[in-house]
């Protein structure tokens, strides 16, 4: 919601690709739906009249024909889309796009090694490492595994995180990350309900549970760039009130934070709060 509410992710100028399918929505081949990884995409039907009030699309940078079709596997807790074995490969498809300029020269999308690149090069998901970052102007993200590996984005970096979580840092102050006064820092873990049951590969669920929400706790090292002197580190509740002052350190450039979820009297919280001395 972060990158939404700020605006903060960029569409890249022109760059809108299409593909053209006809009557069913459900049986696009997996290799071009992968295209909303890469660019703007939209199915459209040429032999239907556009319904009312529907604006006509904007003229498209290119479009591609279906390319086979994929099945649906459709189960009670989930939907899997299975590859089609007419379908292009994805390398093909990208290809494509970087000959009509869609995919700039810049962008690193490798598909043989899962990785994959939005057009203005902001968003990108590395499938193997189960890794996925985002680095706007303002607001940097990066999803992943536990680990104790450092992932240095442009001004965030994430040093170490003992629970797979979403970690991300967004200027509040309408400044660009490194230059901000007062950040926001989010750190998403997994949620269950209290008592929840589900089978061993998590995919059935046999009992909803009930209240209290359990929320995985963790210790995580975080530093982000910075020309701040001084900075304080607030524990927010739900509420957005501050709750915890922990410490934080400013060395060498960077905000350097180093905290357990698990350790707060008044429980645990995804929002943290970075505030510039003198704020």
């Amino acid at each position: 919601m972060l990158f939404f509410d700020n605006g903060g992710i960029r569409r890249k100028a022109g760059a809108f690709a299409q593909t053209v399918a006809v009557f069913r929505l459900d049986n696009i081949p997996l290799t071009q739906s992968r295209l909303g990884l890469l660019c703007d995409f939209s199915l459209v039907f040429p032999d239907l009249p556009l319904p009312e009030g529907v604006p006509a699309p904007k003229k498209a940078a290119l479009v591609l024909s279906p390319d086979g079709v994929s099945n649906i596997n459709s189960q009670e807790w989930f939907t899997n889309v299975a590859e089609s074995g007419g379908a292009k490969s994805p390398s093909e498809t990208v290809a494509i796009l970087r000959r009509n300029g869609i995919l700039p020269t810049e962008n690193i999308t490798d598909v043989d090694k899962g990785i994959y690149q939005s057009d203005t090069g902001e968003l990108t998901l590395y499938a193997e490492e189960k890794k996925m970052t985002a680095i706007t102007a303002r607001t940097e993200a990066v999803a992943r595994p536990a680990s104790d590996v450092p992932v240095k984005l442009d001004a965030l970096t994430v040093v170490s995180n003992s629970a797979d979580a979403l970690i991300g840092a967004t200027a509040v102050d309408n400044k660009i990350l490194a230059e901000s006064k007062r950040i926001v820092l989010v750190i998403s873990t997994d949620n269950v309900n209290n008592r929840m049951k589900v089978s061993q590969n998590r995919v059935e669920l046999l009992d909803n549970g009930r209240s209290p929400v359990l929320y995985r706790i963790g210790k995580f090292s975080v530093k982000i760039k910075s020309g701040v002197k001084s900075a304080k580190f607030y524990a927010l509740n739900l509420a957005g009130d501050r709750k915890v002052e922990i410490p934080a350190k400013v060395e060498n450039g960077e905000i350097a934070i180093d905290l357990d979820t698990g350790s707060f009297d008044f429980g645990t919280t995804p929002f943290f709060e970075i505030v510039a001395d003198g704020e």
